[in-house]
């Protein structure tokens, strides 16, 4: 199994029971977010913060050049995200509406806040609720109490870290807006979208949402009731091989007709880890007749 962002042994024995990361997203803003290796506020995969979730954010804060077409299929509907061609920063994501399904830790989504989205929805199943609005609070709420983590077990990300060379690249200073408004939902994607998901979203984000087969579909079918033509979607996903675990390919095979995918980067952070992958989605319009999705590099 792909091996969580965290060093720390998630089954006991030892192990520290949470860890604190503090990740900067921009020239004067860092990000808290508490991970749960040990499973104390119940278990949840996505408790932990996991490589996936670090490849999205780089993109996010670094404005990336998307390198389109990179062994996906480019299918219809080309152009970079936010239509900006990348590179750009993230100032794309200003006044935009986002929504992050199966957002675990909630870190791409608050990252959009600090750049300027006007409105932020986190979502994932009830039981990542609690540890998600911790997060939430810790970096937005008033006077939000400090989280209880062992001395010992406090892994910063600062300047020396892999995410400091992204923040400089942004090259600018996110302010946090005092209007914004950053909430969360619990959504299961085998059951109908509630009222506070409805779309279209301007952007939606996803990392590592191609876990259990048996959503597979949902995924897909949720997706397409809360986006349009005009939304720009992004999903990191590893590759994983293990042989109790779909591929990749099963995944993206499953949006056959309706959404069209390209391939923006790969990339393996450690020795041994699974490659993550990161794609550009859109929905397709009635004029593509269904010729815009699956495939890929096999």
């Amino acid at each position: 199994m792909e091996q969580p962002r965290s060093d720390a042994d998630s089954g006991g024995g030892g192990g520290p029971s949470l860890l604190l990361y503090r990740l900067p997203v921009a020239t004067d803003r860092s990000l808290a977010v508490l991970s749960d290796p040990g499973n104390s506020w119940g278990y949840c995969i996505g408790n932990q913060l996991w490589s996936a979730a670090e490849l999205l954010l780089h993109h996010l804060v670094a404005g990336e050049p998307d390198q389109a077409g990179v062994g996906g299929h480019t299918g219809g509907g080309g152009g970079g995200v936010g239509g900006s061609g990348g590179g750009g920063g993230a100032g794309w994501l200003r006044g935009k509406r986002v929504l992050e399904l199966g957002c675990g830790l909630g870190l791409p989504g608050q990252a959009a806040a600090v750049h300027g989205a006007r409105e932020v929805l986190l979502t994932d199943v009830e039981g990542m609720m609690p540890l998600l609005r911790h997060n939430v609070s810790a970096n937005f709420g008033a006077g939000a109490p400090p989280p209880q983590v062992a001395d010992a077990e406090i892994p910063t990300v600062g300047a020396g870290g892999r995410l400091a060379a992204a923040v400089a690249t942004a090259g600018r200073r996110a302010k946090h807006n005092s209007s914004l408004l950053v909430a969360t939902a619990p959504l299961d994607w085998n059951l109908p979208v509630p009222a506070a998901c409805n779309g279209p979203w301007d952007v939606i984000l996803g990392s590592d949402v191609a876990y259990h087969p048996d959503s597979f579909a949902g995924f897909w079918s949720t997706l397409a009731s809360v986006c349009d033509e005009s939304t720009v979607v992004l999903l990191s996903l590893p590759d994983r091989h293990e042989d109790e675990e779909s591929h990749l390919p099963v995944f993206l095979a499953a949006s056959a007709g309706r959404f069209g995918w390209e391939l923006l980067q790969r990339r393996r952070f450690e020795e041994g880890q699974s490659e993550m992958q990161l794609f550009r989605v859109w929905k397709l319009g009635q004029d593509d007749g269904g010729g815009g999705s699956g495939g890929g590099d096999g």
